[in-house]
């Protein structure tokens, strides 16, 4: 895939033109398209060491003008869990969600006052820590190179 100039002043989209592996193409296996699927060609070869210490992911080549991260765990024996993808796929197959695991059709909606307003108090207590389960891993996320970006996936699981 090549970029063609546009006619924006000032837009520079050349960093498009890096891609070799056109065509690369992941096949849902039984339990659907999961991370080891995606997991075809560069994008599947985990290094011992990570390349640039950037954003860049697994399989992109990155921006020589991309900002660099000096504080970045590089060394798969640092950060790697061989079980990093499994454990996030299962995760977020068992993640709970209010839509469907609270059974609105029976919630009534005359609650007397005192327990309205504890009902309160405790989901918004809920909506706190849960807050807080996603910071804390979250802050760690940049200091792990994008190449092991099943770890990261992992840290930030929802609670």
């Amino acid at each position: 895939m090549t970029v063609t100039p546009t006619s924006q002043p000032g837009l520079d989209l050349s960093w498009l033109n890096i891609d070799d592996e056109w065509g690369a193409r992941a096949t849902p296996g039984r339990k659907g398209l999961t991370l080891e699927e995606l997991n075809v060609m560069s994008y599947g070869k985990i290094p011992a060491t990570a390349g640039a210490p950037t954003m860049a992911m697994r399989g992109a080549k990155p921006d020589s003008r991309s900002p660099r991260h000096g504080r970045q765990y590089r060394d798969k024996a640092d950060v790697w869990s061989e079980a990093a993808m499994m454990l996030y796929e299962e995760g977020m197959q068992r993640q709970w969600s209010s839509a469907v695991d609270i059974p609105w059709h029976e919630v009534s909606p005359d609650l007397p006052t005192d327990i309205e307003m504890a009902m309160c108090t405790l989901c918004t207590f809920l909506t706190q820590v849960e807050f807080i389960a996603g910071d804390l891993p979250g802050r760690y996320m940049g200091q792990v190179h994008g190449e092991h970006f099943e770890v990261q996936l992992f840290h930030n699981l929802p609670t």
